[in-house]
Formats: structure tokens, C-alpha cells, sequence
């Protein structure tokens, strides 16, 4: 999948039928839309990635099972500018895996960003298989006690807990006729169902799966 990495590829995969799944509030406020890689088979860094002088270590999907009824609605992005539908956590503490929309940057001081209108995209309306994806580099934010300002440094290695989310109702904004099924779409989730997954942060690749299904 990625040999030209030269990394070990592991992969944890959990299977989650829909009427089991565990109800939970993941809804948040956000703005850019995650979209599904058009080559799922190749992922490679952003540019924000490449930037930190990190590799993505650890690729997170959801997967929708064919049996699956849509739609299955995912938050593109959360209110302070992290993906929507995927957290994840190092015992209490959660991992950011984009600088906080909300905190001041140690390196530009004075530049956050506001809240912006939230958008949700049905992702068992997509032309390839029903999926979404993030790649993270291994970075997370870290608050100076002093300034309260942020910079981005590798978390450390260990255990985790990446908690995913989604749901089959939403609450639509705007104009109904100018929703694309398979784009961003603004709007909330109804309801969502999440489900929680350990995995290990080391030096190797892994990806980390999700799949909703009716077995």
C-alpha cells in the first residue's frame, strides 16, 4: 500500500454493526470539508505534514459497509478547526491533530480564527466506496503555561484511543436544492453514534479503521 515509504504497515480494524454502536454528543462548529483520497490506496502527507518535517504516521478511516443503509452523515470539521468525526486521546488528555483555531500560535501571535458555519457530508453518497479519511503526522498542540500561545511538537509514543463518529440523521441549513449528497453540506448531526478503538503511536505505519456494517 505505501512500499515506497520503506515503513511497516500495520492495520486495526474494527467491525461495528450500526445497531450496537454506543450513542454519544460529537457534534461540533466547523468550516473545511475532509475529503475521501481519490488513490485510498496511497495516501500521502499534507502540506501542513510535509511543512512540520513529520511523515504521516497514522492513516484514520471510516468505511461503510455495501449492506449499510444510507445515509451516514459525518462532521467534516470540530470548533476549534479539528476533523469532526475522529479524536483521539492519550489517557485523559486529548491529541490535536491541527493547530487550535481558538489559541494564538507562538509563532504568529494575534492570528486565530473564528468559528465558521458547520457542514456534514453523507459519505455512502460517494462515487467510490463509502469512506473518509485523515492522515496525521504524530503532532499535537502544545500550550506554553506562560503565554498561552501554541506550537506543535510529536506526541509521545504510547497508548491511545480513537473515538469515531457519525449518524444516519442530520439537520440540513440553507437551501435544500443546492445540496450535493457526496460534497459539504451545512448542517448538524442528529443523534450520532460513536465507537472507540485503542491503537499505539511508534515509529511504524499504521491505519487505524472503522468500519460501520450490518453483520
Amino acid at each position: 500500500m505505501i512500499a515506497d515509504t520503506g515503513l511497516l504497515r500495520k492495520t486495526l480494524t474494527v467491525f461495528v454493526p450500526t445497531a450496537l454502536v454506543l450513542s454519544s454528543c460529537c457534534v461540533g462548529v466547523g468550516a473545511q470539508a475532509e475529503s475521501p483520497d481519490e488513490h485510498p490506496n496511497h495516501p500521502s502527507a499534507t502540506a501542513s505534514e510535509k511543512e512540520s518535517g513529520h511523515e504521516a504516521v497514522i492513516r484514520f478511516v471510516i468505511e461503510v459497509g455495501s449492506d449499510v443503509p444510507g445515509p451516514t452523515y459525518v462532521l467534516l470539521d470540530d470548533a476549534d478547526g479539528q476533523p469532526g468525526w475522529i479524536r483521539a486521546f492519550r489517557g485523559p488528555d486529548r491529541v490535536y491533530f491541527r493547530e487550535r483555531c481558538e489559541i494564538e500560535d507562538c509563532a504568529r501571535r494575534a492570528v486565530v480564527c473564528g468559528a465558521a458555519m458547520p457542514t456534514i457530508r453523507d459519505i455512502s453518497a460517494t462515487a467510490q466506496i463509502g469512506l473518509i479519511e485523515f492522515i496525521w503526522d504524530g503532532t499535537t498542540s502544545v500550550v506554553d503555561a506562560v503565554s498561552g500561545c501554541e506550537t506543535r511538537h510529536p506526541a509521545l509514543p504510547g497508548n491511545f484511543i480513537a473515538r469515531f463518529c457519525y449518524s444516519h440523521e442530520a439537520n440540513f441549513l440553507g437551501d435544500p436544492g443546492d445540496r450535493d449528497p457526496s460534497g459539504a453540506i451545512p448542517g448538524r448531526l442528529l443523534r450520532p453514534l460513536c465507537a472507540e478503538q485503542p491503537f499505539s503511536l511508534g515509529d511504524d505505519y499504521k491505519e487505524v479503521v472503522f468500519r460501520i456494517s450490518d453483520e
